[in-house]
């Protein structure tokens, strides 16, 4: 339900952001050439995970793809190709010939083959955060430049399969340089309203503005009509199935031209017919290509080349005229701009009135519907919380990964050739099957063995530097190191915490006053304004350490001690700017005037019942600052009320279903009968920054143990609920999902 609720509130911000385009819309179709200038896009998708490994896929598709491709340019002069995954084709590159290479570039130097998107995959823009959104893509790109120059970089954003679009994503992208954006999934009524106002095309408002837009506000967009193969909701003409679906989609494996060529090329001229509606000038770019195509090029280009031919000598007596010919990305784009005005295209999430406040278009959640909407369901929000522990993990890592980069540079001025499996291992996860959790059950196992890998190498490097930056030997023990790939014996283990390494560096930094900066990142395109950051302090250090501003100035924080009193947290309160780094800050140990407030959790045990009424009777307990008050029942700690108001939150574990991991619902219908039972809360209330109730539960029938953290404070607006799954030695199970189930009456 909770999913459910984000995508309702998700689809009402987007729909009123396109009744806000409606002024926009002009008739303009009538003044323009009543010929469809069509360009045939060709191009593969080749996902780096999904239903098989990065090294499967390659093995059995992908080497074929980019080997017969090339040969088939070198030989025919008018086709012409795009590049989107650079992880697969910087592998195949990497194993090409002389002569490969020789043709790859000269094809490239003709225009007649570039990249687009770049990035190390495609990555997914609703779970990935920012930092490893722009990892990617600068892993993809710098590789591109360095290769074949800044010339080939790409000016074309790609994202033809992430589940949903997000102005962060295309804020960044317009700030790498990007002119352009092709998209695709997005929620198909909303596609539906843009084919009805012509507005497949626009500028889609990245940023916030208060003026007149800037160039830099605004990105020119283009929605793919249908998907990026021909037709919608797969109704393709069957003459031309063959181009989508292969040799499997019909008896006919001799050739789809069994239908014969005036009979396809007509059904192809249909499709290019409609997805030319919803536009607002007579170009037309038709996407030639699905997962993992062109793997026979001689034998696809071989099978359209007779269509395009056969409409460049008929088109013109055709229903609707048209001329077609093979294009690049680019080529569809710079024809669109040298032939028509920006005032064309209506602005998304612009209001009419500049006086009246703005908003920004997002297309999450994706919404899918049509012919196989009752087999895939309509709402895809399931993977924002799916496999917890692989999105846990990606996080500990990536943090590993940028504390590696970073120290690297401070002691050696450069980062070590060694991060770069590590740094291509966080671009693997951004593929949009890869944290999102839609990958098959033995495909994620390996996801997270390459985690663990790229973990291991990223400590190394860190404690590396830290014995180089203060002349310590090798022999100076610091934290454990990880076990590497698979050396965990199978287990889905959590990627530890490397704050000791830090804390002893920061101790023995006598000489600095025992003081080091502390970066905050931003990846949002919002500001965060008074946002709780904690950190974990070792305990003889809880009364000595604080948070201070570059001029020394007060952040205000507290210090909470554990209840069993072996571990502490510090908690401070900033502002950080939408995507930035706030380096203004530093962590002192020392002597603090006047101490900070200082709190030890109090631990409160419960009765082990799953009812998930409020058992007032046996008394409440109450978590609360000057804004929030949140009751919980001492019997069972069940959620009684939030500000009065009348509240529950009860749990269950499902198993997913692994041969559609795509598909968010439990094999089990309705919610999960397997109920969590509370077995104790630790409580901090009456602190002046930050309150919280931990919940520690568990299902007893598989001895899974979950973690629910309540917090208020801060701004003062809400409740942050965050949950942990895990068992008695750590060990995160991924074979259940956890259903959450959360109502406030009001």
């Amino acid at each position: 339900s909770i999913g459910t609720n984000i995508g309702a509130m998700a689809v009402t911000t987007l729909f009123l952001s396109l009744l806000l385009l409606l002024p926009y819309v002009t008739a303009s179709n009538d003044v323009l050439d009543d010929v469809l200038d069509v360009f045939l896009v060709p191009h593969t998708h080749a996902d780096l995970c999904w239903k098989d490994t990065m090294q499967g896929y390659f093995d059995s598709s992908v080497h074929s793809i980019y080997d017969t491709v090339v040969s088939n340019l070198v030989s025919n002069p008018d086709i012409k190709f795009n590049v989107a995954e650079i992880g697969f084709f910087r592998t195949w590159w990497e194993q090409a010939d002389q002569q490969q290479k020789q043709d790859f570039r000269g094809v490239l130097n003709e225009g007649r083959l570039e990249f687009v998107g770049g990035g190390y995959s495609q990555p997914d823009e609703a779970a990935n955060d920012g930092p490893a959104l722009v990892r990617n893509m600068m892993n993809g790109h710098a590789w591109i430049e360095s290769t074949f120059g800044e010339s080939a970089l790409p000016t074309v954003s790609w994202s033809l399969d992430p589940f949903g679009q997000t102005p962060t994503a295309m804020s960044l992208f317009k700030q790498m340089g990007f002119t352009s954006a092709v998209i695709d999934r997005i929620p198909y009524s909303t596609k539906d309203e843009l084919v009805d106002s012509e507005s497949l095309e626009f500028m889609w408002k990245v940023r916030e503005f208060d003026e007149e837009p800037k160039d830099d506000d605004l990105m020119f967009t283009h929605v793919l009509h249908a998907y990026y193969h021909f037709g919608r909701d797969g109704r393709i003409e069957p003459e031309i199935d063959r181009l989508y679906w292969g040799p499997q989609a019909s008896d006919h494996t001799d050739s789809f031209l069994f239908h014969g060529v005036e009979r396809a090329a007509k059904a192809l001229a249909r499709q290019v017919a409609e997805q030319s509606i919803g536009q607002r000038h007579n170009k037309v770019m038709v996407l030639f290509g699905k997962d993992f195509a062109f793997q026979n090029a001689t034998q696809d280009f071989a099978q359209m080349n007779p269509l395009v031919d056969w409409i460049n000598k008929n088109g013109m007596s055709l229903e609707t005229p048209m001329r077609i010919r093979y294009a690049t990305a680019s080529e569809y784009f710079d024809a669109v701009r040298a032939d028509t005005s920006p005032d064309l295209f209506p602005v998304i999430g612009q209001l009419p009135s500049r006086s009246s406040p703005t908003t920004t278009a997002s297309f999450i959640p994706y919404v899918f519907s049509g012919f196989i909407s009752e087999r895939m369901f309509g709402w895809w929000s399931g993977f924002f919380f799916s496999r917890p522990a692989l999105k846990s993990n990606a996080r500990a890592a990536d943090a590993l990964l940028s504390a590696a980069e970073s120290i690297s540079i401070a002691t050696a001025g450069a980062v070590p050739s060694e991060l770069q499996e590590a740094v291509d291992i966080s671009g693997l996860m951004t593929h949009h099957d890869a944290l999102p959790g839609t990958s098959l059950t033995p495909v994620t196992a390996d996801l997270y063995a390459q985690l663990r890998e790229g973990a291991a190498t990223s400590a190394e490097v860190i404690e590396n530097s830290i014995k180089s930056m203060f002349g310590w030997t090798k022999a100076h023990k610091l934290s454990p190191p990880l076990a590497r790939g698979n050396e965990h014996g199978g287990q889905v283990e959590e990627i530890p915490s490397y704050t000791k390494n830090f804390w002893s560096a920061l101790t023995s930094a006598g000489s600095a006053g025992g003081m080091m900066p502390l970066a905050l990142v931003n990846p949002l395109i919002r500001d965060r304004i008074a946002e709780i950051i904690s950190i974990p302090v070792p305990v003889e250090l809880a009364r000595s350490v604080q948070v201070i501003s570059d001029g020394g100035g007060a952040v205000e924080q507290q210090v909470v001690l554990s209840a069993c009193g072996t571990e502490a947290t510090l908690y401070f309160s900033v502002d950080t700017p939408a995507l930035s780094v706030s380096p203004n800050l530093k962590i002192k140990v020392g002597e603090v005037n006047p101490p900070l407030p200082f709190f030890q959790e109090e631990l409160l045990s419960h009765s082990s019942s799953s009812d998930d009424k409020c058992a007032e009777e046996g008394g409440t307990f109450a978590v609360e600052d000057d804004v929030t008050t949140l009751l919980f029942s001492s019997t069972t700690g069940n959620l009684c009320s939030v500000n009065g108001k009348l509240a529950s939150l009860i749990y269950g574990a499902y198993t997913p279903l692994e041969d559609d991991p795509w598909v968010f619902r439990p094999r089990e219908r309705g919610f999960p009968k397997r109920i969590f039972e509370r077995t104790q809360t630790r409580v901090v209330t009456g602190a002046p920054l930050v309150n919280y109730a931990v919940q520690e539960l568990q299902e007893g029938e598989k001895e899974m143990h979950l973690s629910s953290r309540f917090v208020i404070g801060g701004r003062g607006d809400g409740i942050e609920v965050t949950h942990f799954v895990g068992n008695e030695t750590n060990v995160i199970s991924d074979e259940s999902e956890i259903g959450v189930e959360m109502w406030v009456d009001g």
